[in-house]
């Protein structure tokens, strides 16, 4: 008969049964390595009504890995059942965390530890947790509570180990260890509260050891998994637990945090890692996905993130001040959670080149000058005369001066007279619009018209001459605005 193994993964089973007539005589195992096969044991069932186990007829202890051959006893009647006791080496899987243990905690009152993976209810607190020889079962919550720490033990030299495990001394306060899938440390039934424990493991001893004595535990070194429970009811719950081994050269003492550790499957990410917005102040968006605790900075002050931290799955605003350079920009987000960093990268096109106005005013007013004396209405110079019109008509603004434009009388054909106004001009400032008005009392303006300047000099030329029908008095103003 062929035993192929029955199950996958990582784990430590500690039986296969099979059942087979009286005619095989040889049982052959293949199993993938590194599978090491200690026991392998076969008893009789008698054909009494009801049936009789007899005790094991034969043992067969082998330190073979892979494969192997054992040949049984015959029996003319009867069946016989055969158990297999392996051990095999586990794996490290990826991203271990040393120091620290998977957590899950419930918030309610537990009259034994029960197996917290076979609980329907969800858990209040999950994560990771700090790991020492005192180990932290009491995660803010001062009512009952059931805690379940998951992991690995860190096993330094194969050999044969004891355990000891120690609660706080609180009415109701309860333990349970497996490693692998074995008992490891029972403070659970029957258990003072306060008081220690040693490894009484129930899998791979012989019969003459007594449940509750002090037993090794062979280990070979490297990894193996450990699951942790406690109930307890008070605001001062406490898990300590110790080894010892002489193989390992290990007195007793606390199990160092160093030789717990953790898959870290933390679901961490953010919905992005890069994204280009124009010049313009700008509003965007950036989702943390977590079940822990993270906090979000970035290294440009022109970028804001809102909020900078928060506990789980979450939504952050980010701001973007407007580009006034001509380069390019770029800020980094960087979001960290449980010692791991996740970033976006935010870059903003530069300003286009400036013109007109803008372009002026960069070029003619120092660095530092305050916008408001940089204003089109502005008159830094303080002679009255504002910042866009000496734009407009090529000025200096930081220099004052006398009037900007020249009005005279030109004397046309036929012998009329007409008041001509005429003025410099910005050939570059090509936003702008000039117009003249009008007035008989400097109160009320009229615009006449629109002037456009050929070249480098703008002039307008009356529409009203200078005769006995005009006005007594008439008055003419250059006005510029912006388009």
């Amino acid at each position: 008969m062929t035993i192929s193994w029955p199950r996958t993964g990582e784990g430590d089973v500690p039986s296969s049964k099979l059942s087979l007539w009286t005619v095989s005589r040889e049982c052959v195992w293949e199993m993938p390595p590194p599978v090491w096969i200690l026991k392998f044991t076969i008893r009789k069932r008698t054909r009494r009504s009801p049936p009789i186990w007899l005790p094991p007829v034969r043992i067969f202890r082998k330190k073979n890995e892979g494969a192997g051959i054992a040949h049984a006893p015959s029996f003319s009647h009867g069946n016989h059942e055969l158990r297999l006791r392996v051990r095999y080496t586990v794996t490290a899987p990826s991203g271990l965390r040393q120091g620290r243990l998977r957590q899950r905690v419930w918030n309610r009152s537990f009259d034994w530890v029960p197996d917290f993976r076979q609980m329907n209810e969800a858990p209040v607190v999950t994560g990771a947790t700090d790991a020492s020889g005192v180990l932290d079962v009491n995660p803010g919550i001062s009512g009952p509570k059931g805690v379940e720490l998951t992991g690995y033990l860190t096993v330094p030299v194969t050999g044969e180990y004891k355990f000891y495990l120690k609660t706080d001394s609180d009415k109701g306060s309860k333990a349970f260890v497996h490693l692998h899938d074995m008992q490891l440390l029972d403070a659970d039934y029957a258990y003072t509260p306060g008081t220690e424990i040693a490894s009484n493991a129930r899998e791979g001893v012989s019969s003459d050891v007594q449940p509750n004595a002090v037993q090794t535990v062979k280990l070979t070194a490297g990894v193996h998994p450990i699951r942790i429970g406690y109930v307890g009811q008070g605001s001062s719950s406490s898990l300590s637990m110790q080894w010892e081994s002489a193989d390992a050269g290990i007195s007793k003492q606390d199990i160092p945090a160093s030789a717990f550790s953790y898959e870290y499957v933390n679901p961490f990410n953010v919905d992005k890692t890069e994204e280009a917005v124009g010049f313009a102040a700008a509003e965007t968006t950036l989702t943390v996905q977590t079940q822990l605790p993270w906090t979000a900075s970035c290294d440009q002050s022109w970028v804001t993130v809102t909020p900078a931290s928060g506990n789980s799955t979450a939504t952050l605003a980010v701001s973007v001040d407007a580009n006034n350079q001509e380069t390019q920009r770029t800020a980094v987000v960087t979001v960290t959670c449980d010692g791991e960093q996740r970033t976006f990268t935010l870059t903003q096109s530069a300003a286009p080149p400036l013109t007109g106005y803008d372009k002026w005013k960069k070029d003619k007013f120092p660095p530092g000058t305050t916008e408001d004396d940089m204003a089109p209405e502005a008159s830094p110079a303080g002679d009255g005369i504002s910042n866009l019109m000496k734009y407009a008509t090529g000025l200096d603004p930081l220099k004052p001066c006398g009037s900007v434009t020249t009005l005279a009388v030109r004397k046309e054909e036929g012998g009329r007279e007409y008041l001509v106004l005429d003025w410099p001009v910005n050939t570059e400032a090509v936003d702008v619009v000039f117009s003249v008005e009008s007035s008989a009392d400097l109160k009320t303006w009229n615009e006449e018209e629109t002037a456009v300047p050929a070249g480098g000099k703008g002039e307008y030329r009356d529409t009203v001459a200078i005769d006995e029908n005009a006005p007594q008095r008439r008055f003419l103003r250059l006005k510029v605005t912006r388009e």
